[in-house]
């Protein structure tokens, strides 16, 4: 008996769709090392997921083991940032689900945020498939920064001698890493508007 070639085998099928409260930290972090990319704290995952706006996933259908994940943050007005857009590279064909993940993501800030801009930090990697979505470099030429957390400000009173140094924050060195998931990410930030 031969195989009906319009039968395709099921455990390579992927759904994508957006996602609430279905993501886990765990989860992440499993895709975090398919992608080659080191896995983050829980808890920092925890805080990330419930400042986003919005997130996609995309799952296996056999078993619905995540093998794609996007999110969004937004300040629900004007902008909206794009973080983690990882993708499991050993799909058949990963370019077609990251393009699929983020089409539904800026299908639904279009409709949730009309007009606003959407940012990017995105891997050297990931640019391509980037600005066939219509990203662009930012015409700006902004970059992504990181704060390190070291600042010291001298306080003066204009009436008084009297003057102090004051140190905001703990420093540390760059190395430590990022307060944020752009870590590993290097700039141009990438720019669309929808």
């Amino acid at each position: 008996m031969t195989q009906n070639p319009l039968v395709r085998d099921r455990s390579r099928l992927v759904r994508v769709r957006v996602a609430v409260g279905e993501v886990t930290g765990d989860e992440l972090n499993q895709l975090l090392v398919l992608c080659d990319q080191p896995r983050r704290n829980l808890q920092k995952w925890a805080i990330a997921l419930d400042h986003t706006f919005v997130c996609v996933t995309a799952r296996l259908l056999s078993d619905r083991t995540l093998v794609g994940f996007v999110r969004a943050t937004s300040d629900e007005s004007l902008n909206a940032t794009i973080w983690d857009l990882l993708v499991d590279p050993l799909l058949p064909e990963p370019e077609n689900v990251r393009q699929r993940l983020l089409d539904i993501l800026l299908r639904e800030l279009k409709r949730e945020i009309p007009g606003c801009s959407v940012s990017v930090f995105a891997p050297v990697p990931e640019q391509p498939a980037l600005r066939a979505l219509n990203f662009v470099p930012d015409p700006g030429g902004i970059r992504g920064m990181t704060y390190t957390g070291s600042q010291q400000l001298e306080l003066s009173d204009a009436n008084s001698s009297d003057s102090a140094i004051v140190t905001v924050g703990q420093p540390r060195s760059v190395s430590e890493g990022s307060l944020t998931s752009m870590e590993g990410f290097e700039p141009p930030t990438l720019r669309t508007g929808i």
